[in-house]
């Protein structure tokens, strides 16, 4: 049992884990902004109708975020994917860079309490760690309007012409 305890699993990847989970549970019914979008798209490319998914011009995800979404189908169950999905990227970064272990749970705590993972649900924002992800919805320098109409960052704030 001491030995169990001593693993980073049980010293460092359940306490993170835990808290993004506990935020999860939280999220679950907050607003999704872009997400349901993508889940919707995401079943459009798992279906029959697999080759018009990418004829919408304000599309801007890639294959693999969408095939994720649509794959999950609900945006209550992709909270937690995504909210844990962040919580085990920062974890396993950290421990690529060789953080020691309880630094590794102290900046996991912190980034879940700062809402690293609540605000990838709730803005949906999340497309920025998914590879494939086409960030092509910018505001225009000029006017600050976005050039995608309608706008698909439109949660995170662009202007919509």
């Amino acid at each position: 049992m001491r030995d169990v305890l001593r693993s980073p699993l049980a010293r460092v990847w359940l306490p993170v884990l835990a808290a993004a989970g506990a935020v999860a549970t939280l999220d679950r019914h907050s607003d999704p902004g872009d997400l349901l979008y993508f889940v919707h798209q995401g079943e459009r490319l798992l279906s029959a109708r697999w080759a018009e998914t990418f004829a919408d011009p304000t599309l801007q995800s890639g294959p693999l975020q969408l095939v994720l979404a649509g794959a999950v189908r609900s945006t209550e169950a992709l909270a937690f994917v995504i909210e844990l999905g962040v919580a085990v990227l920062l974890l396993v970064v950290l421990g690529r860079l060789r953080v020691p272990a309880r630094w590794q749970v102290a900046v996991g705590l912190a980034a879940v309490a700062a809402g690293l993972t609540h605000g990838e649900v709730v803005t949906g924002a999340v497309a920025r760690f998914a590879p494939g992800h086409s960030s092509g919805c910018r505001p225009d320098s000029s006017s600050g309007v976005c050039s995608a109409q309608p706008c698909c960052c439109f949660s995170r704030g662009c202007a919509t012409r």
